[in-house]
């Protein structure tokens, strides 16, 4: 049985690849070179302070951008294909997502296509004139 999962809202990366399988990941996307990411989102009932269920999700790496200059933070765009026979993501289109490589943390910021460069005020992550989610201050570079 498949079991659907939405993942929109406050999902956070806690565990993703390396720099290099991430960069090997997006060079070998003909070869449909996969890596997991494993993902954690709010708790089900909204009680404060807890999290939900973290789940290892088999991800195809379409695009990495620069997010600032330190050369360890990435806005990627990623299709989560899942688990197979297990777990689906309800949105099957791309997702934006910042991704440290060095701490392999991050957070899900947008489950849209990337139509327009994203830009990075703060920790405020904006597409055009629009802003599309935050980088929670834990997971940004000291």
């Amino acid at each position: 049985m498949t079991t659907l999962i939405d993942i929109t809202g406050d999902w956070s990366i806690e565990d993703g690849p390396s720099r290099e399988v991430l960069f090997d990941a997006l060079r070998l996307f003909n070869e449909q070179r996969r890596v997991e990411f494993t993902v954690l989102g709010p708790d089900p009932f909204n009680r404060p302070g807890l999290r939900g269920t973290p789940y290892t999700l088999v991800t195809q790496v379409n695009g990495i951008q620069a997010e600032d200059g330190s050369g360890q933070n990435w806005i990627l765009t990623v299709y989560f294909l899942g688990v197979p026979k297990q777990l689906q993501p309800t949105h099957l289109g791309p997702y934006t997502v910042y991704f440290n490589d060095q701490r392999r943390k991050g957070h899900v910021l947008d489950a849209t296509p990337l139509d327009e460069k994203l830009h990075i005020r703060g920790d405020e992550v904006w597409r055009g004139s629009q802003k599309i989610g935050e980088i929670p201050r834990h997971l940004m570079a000291d």
